[in-house]
């Protein structure tokens, strides 16, 4: 009779480590999946390159209108400081 419970016993702990074979291979294809067909990488990636777009739009207006811009600045100081 211990002979059988001894079978028995390890039996079960052979279909626990395969039940444990089995959530750990679902738990890691799924973690897998999870990181390579994750669109979140796609997302800022977009955002870097809007990011970028407004910089250089940014850059480009700064110089168009710089000089104007300095221009009406300078007059402004100027007025102010001879201001009596």
């Amino acid at each position: 009779m211990v002979g059988g419970d001894i079978e028995h016993a390890t039996k079960d702990k052979g279909t626990y480590s395969m039940v444990q074979l089995v959530i750990l291979r679902t738990v890691v294809g799924n973690w897998f999946r999870s990181r390579f067909t994750d669109e979140a990488g796609a997302s800022l990636i977009e955002y870097t390159f809007l990011l970028a777009l407004i910089v250089v739009v940014a850059l480009v207006a700064l110089v168009y209108f710089g000089q104007t811009n300095a221009n009406v600045l300078n007059n402004s100081a100027n007025s102010i400081a001879n201001h009596p």
